[in-house]
């Protein structure tokens, strides 16, 4: 027999049918709308018979209760299969601006709408899903953006060839994912990771479960060319061709020359890219050797000839470089000098890329030389003698502890390095004596020094 709320449950099941609405009894008694069908809506809001109207199964009043905003603007989104267009239910998106934020879920058909969550011109929109990826966020939009359609799959495979700027294949090229990150300050900087290596061919593969931010690119990098670039914007299928081609490079000079307009030979550079193509408000400060290629830089290590010019071959047309001159062991540079630029500084050179094919910099070239500091002690006995040092205070290279040398009758010899512009000039020595394992010191005063890099006559007295 059946019971009276089963024949309730039937009566209302068949009064709703001639509504054309169907449910399911569930085994705990729950009605579950099946029908009828949804009519698609469509992607352009201008087709739509309201456009300020979102059929989506999150009340407004949930929204005003987490976002109270009164009066402000809302983002309408669908999320849409990439491969069949089909509208995904069930995807968590997220509106994010000036540390507050709204979220919503895609309904069945695809739709969810959020109210904007801030004051601010720009927001932060991203997605995710449990069955799949969300491609393209998270992303940046404005007020005006008043619809926004995501693309959904499952997995992602790209591939492609890498190819030389002939078209030929290169061989085991190294294929990078390169993403934009914001940091706390809210400024954005790159992060890559390796995806793949190319075979002998040129040809490579990937399949990815994870989806990427908006403006990310692929980064191909091979030796010697530049870098090749592919963007990952607006992809079109689930299993999508990339490939990446390295463009002709051209010729950088770069003539190092003295105070008096001599070239400085032998004097080692580091030629760097002064920004990424992949993100233009990035400058990075520094790119090592043998690193940045996967963020789309260039660093490469050279050495002027005799006549003080250095020659970069393979350099990615167009591009500005940052050039940076290394000290060496008994040789040092300051540049005074530089295009368009006049200044002292230890900073690298930027060099527009107008100017990459004579450009010029102009340093004071400063040599290191062994400064001989001699002497004799007294009222030390032996003991103490061995625990003496004597310090060079200040100074271009900081303080520095002498090297030390003693003899029987009291008398010592010490040797300091001292930075100068040239053999016949002058500088002063400020020395200090202590003795290792004790409070005792004493200060020797400073001394000028001319001609020849020898101080004798120092007294030290106990």
């Amino acid at each position: 027999m059946n019971s009276p709320s089963a024949v309730a449950s039937a009566l209302l099941v068949l009064s709703l049918a001639g509504l054309g609405i169907w449910y399911l009894l569930s085994s705990d008694g729950l009605s579950v709308p099946v029908g009828p069908e949804a009519t698609p809506i469509p992607s352009d809001p201008a087709t739509r018979e309201d456009a300020a109207v979102v059929p989506v199964r999150t009340a407004a009043s949930q929204i005003a209760a987490l976002n109270p905003n009164d009066g402000a603007p809302s983002v309408s989104v669908r999320v849409l299969d990439v491969d069949r267009h089909d509208p995904v239910a069930g995807v968590a998106v997220r509106i994010e601006a000036e540390g507050r934020h709204c979220n919503a879920m895609t309904d069945f058909d695809g739709w969810c709408e959020l109210a904007w969550p801030a004051p601010s011109e720009s927001a932060q929109l991203s997605a995710s899903s449990d069955d799949g990826l969300v491609l393209d966020t998270p992303r940046r939009i404005t007020r005006g953006d008043r619809l926004c359609n995501l693309a959904f799959a499952r997995t992602i495979t790209l591939f492609g060839v890498v190819r030389d700027s002939r078209g030929g294949g290169v061989a085991h090229a190294r294929v990078y994912l390169a993403v934009p990150r914001l940091e706390n300050s809210g400024k954005a900087r790159l992060e890559s990771s390796l995806l793949a290596h190319a075979d002998a061919a040129g040809l490579y593969r990937v399949q990815l479960r994870h989806g990427w931010p908006a403006g990310s690119h692929l980064v191909a990098v091979a030796r010697p060319y530049a870098p090749a670039v592919g963007s990952l914007s607006n992809i079109q299928a689930s299993t999508t061709q990339v490939d990446l081609q390295f463009a002709e490079g051209s010729i950088l000079r770069v003539r190092v020359l003295d105070e008096g307009g001599q070239g400085v030979p032998r004097c080692r550079l580091r030629v760097m890219t002064a920004s990424s193509p992949l993100l233009s408000e990035w400058t990075p400060d520094e790119v090592p050797e043998g690193a940045g290629g996967d963020l789309g830089l260039v660093s490469q290590l050279v050495e002027t000839d005799e006549t003080g010019t250095a020659t970069v071959a393979d350099w990615p047309v167009g591009r500005d470089a940052m050039v940076r001159v290394f000290n060496e062991r008994n040789r040092r540079f300051c540049v005074i000098e530089a295009p368009g630029v006049v200044r002292e500084s230890g900073r690298p050179t930027t060099i527009a890329a107008n100017e990459a094919s004579n450009a010029q910099i102009r340093v004071r070239v400063e040599t290191r030389t062994a400064v001989q500091v001699t002497g004799h002690l007294e009222g030390f006995s032996m003991g103490e003698a061995a625990r003496l040092i004597v310090t060079r205070i200040g100074g271009d290279g900081g303080n520095e502890i002498g090297s030390m040398r003693l003899s029987e009758a009291g008398a010592f010899e010490a040797q300091f390095s001292q930075w100068r512009r040239d053999q016949g000039g002058s500088f002063k020595l400020t020395l200090q004596a202590a003795m290792r394992g004790g409070d005792w010191q004493q200060e020797l005063g400073t001394y000028e020094i001319h001609g020849d890099p020898v101080l004798s006559g120092v007294i030290i007295r106990r």
